[in-house]
Formats: structure tokens, sequence, C-alpha cells
């Protein structure tokens, strides 16, 4: 874990909400020590310290999350996360991952997903974390929450729901879906384009499972194609789920920008397997001259 990780500054709004969540009383939930690391001592920083304390007593006692570090969850919580939905149960597990992505689990949207009406959702920031965290109570069902322990220089939505992939940034000549850190990745990338004369449409993805499929088709039906952005193999992630959607009613090129079916080594970041926004750039140049768009 590095200096900036354990000192706890860019990402201590997601730690502060993981701290609160342990706090809510109940069942007691299962932290890993990775997870217990990663968490300051208070004061917490930061403008989330009220809601959520909010959040930590809730009306309704049906959710019982379980926390740890995403890594972690995929390795030691999945099964017991889908033997309490399969048993009709309402688990929730937070997966906290580390800046730079190091320390996330590229594999855990398809495992927890695979769970049947398990959610897997993977807000941008910390404050679309809250708002699934505000529908969760509204709406409990077993869920999985990866939040990114770091505030990227871009933002998603301030609202969020289940199913739902809301539009960011308005474009007609092609789409880019950001997952977790990828919509910052999403926005750079439209901003680039936009200079070569490109309109992009931007895509929040927080919502994986369920996912937009009316959102996804209108993209493949205005715009000339998808890009996908997500810290995740890119083989099993968000992005299969668009491709056979999108396939199905109003086939357009996709492109997949996620990590490579290889093993990654010890804490190796994302940005080292390709998720980079030079990579996006790369993907949406490319799809946009075989479509006519670029030259």
């Amino acid at each position: 874990m590095g200096t900036e990780a354990a000192a706890g500054t860019r990402s201590s709004p997601a730690r502060a909400l993981v701290e609160l969540l342990l706090g809510r009383g109940g069942d007691s939930p299962a932290i890993s020590d990775a997870a217990a690391a990663l968490i300051p001592s208070p004061p917490f920083p930061g403008p989330f310290r009220t809601p959520l304390q909010q959040f930590a007593d809730p009306p309704s006692a049906a959710i019982r999350p379980i926390v740890a570090t995403a890594a972690e969850a995929t390795e030691s919580l999945w099964h017991p996360f889908r033997r309490a939905a399969l048993a009709g149960g309402f688990p929730c597990v937070v997966g906290l991952d580390v800046p730079g992505g190091a320390g996330a689990s590229w594999d855990d949207f398809a495992l927890f997903g695979s769970v049947p009406r398990a959610r897997v959702v993977a807000p941008p920031d910390a404050a679309g974390a809250l708002a699934a965290l505000r529908a969760l109570e509204r709406v409990p069902g077993p869920t999985y929450l990866r939040i990114p322990a770091e505030e990227g220089p871009t933002a998603g939505g301030t609202a969020f729901a289940f199913g739902v992939t809301p539009e960011l940034r308005a474009g007609n000549d092609l789409t880019v879906i950001g997952v977790g850190r990828g919509v910052w990745l999403a926005h750079g990338a439209a901003e680039a384009m936009g200079r070569q004369g490109a309109s992009v449409r931007v895509l929040d993805g927080s919502s994986i499972k369920p996912g937009d499929s009316a959102a996804l088709l209108r993209a493949a039906r205005q715009t000339r194609g998808i890009v996908v952005v997500e810290e995740h193999i890119a083989r099993t992630g968000f992005g299969s789920f668009v491709a056979a959607t999108v396939t199905e009613s109003a086939p357009v090129p996709i492109r997949r920008v996620g990590i490579p079916d290889l093993p990654p080594t010890d804490h190796q970041g994302a940005a080292a397997c390709g998720v980079t926004l030079e990579r996006v750039v790369e993907e949406a140049s490319a799809l946009l001259r075989s479509s006519g768009k670029l030259h």
C-alpha cells in the first residue's frame, strides 16, 4: 500500500463512508484487515459526514452490509454473499479499492453479477456512492457496491437509480460509457475528441446490473458507435452486457477499454494495464475513422 493510501488525503470521503457503515449496529459486519488499514481515525474530512451518519442509522434494519476491500471481497465474501442472496436475504458487500485501482478486484462485477437477483454498482466518486446507498435503503436487495478510494477530476451525476444509465454529456457522433473511474476517462476523452471536431455523448454506467437497455439502444441508434471504459477484465465486464444488448437490436461498432485477460502483477494499477485516457481516445478515434467521421 502506497503512502497516499495510508495517509488518506484524496480518498478520505470513501474511507469515512466505510467507517460509518461499520458503525451502523445490528449484525456485526465482516471486515478484512486490508480494509481496516484504509480507515483513518476520526474526525473525517469531506462534506459527506452528516448525510452518511443519517444513513448509518436507517429506519430499516433489512440491510446487513459486509465491508471489505474489493480485492478480498471476491476472494472471501462471494460465497457467503451468494448463500445469503439465494436464501432470500439482502446482503450488501461494499468493496473499497485503493488509489490508482491497484487494489481493485478485476473480476468482481462478473462474480457478484452471476448471483441471481444480485445488483452490481460502481459509482465514480463518494457522492455517487452515497446516492447508491440511499437508493439501496429505499429498495433493499442483494447488492455489490465498489467504491473508488479517491476523488477524480470529474464527478458523475448526483442522482442514482438502479437500472438507469444517465447521460452526463450530450453528443451525436460517438458514445463513451464510463464505469467507476472510467467516468473520469470518458469525460476526458469527450473533451479531447471535441477538439478534433467530434461530438461525444458520455453515459454513467454506475448501475452495472441491472443495466439500462433503453439508454444503450438509444446510444446505438443515435451515434456511430460505443466505447465502454471500466477497470475490470474486458471480456466479462459491463462491456459484455453492452455488446449483447446492442447486438440483438441495434448493432453498431463497440470498443471495450478494460483489463486484458492476463494475470496482473501484484498491486499493478489499471493504468499500467492499459485503462488510460490515451487508450480511450485511441479507440474512439479509430471507431470514428472507420465510420468516416474522422480522417
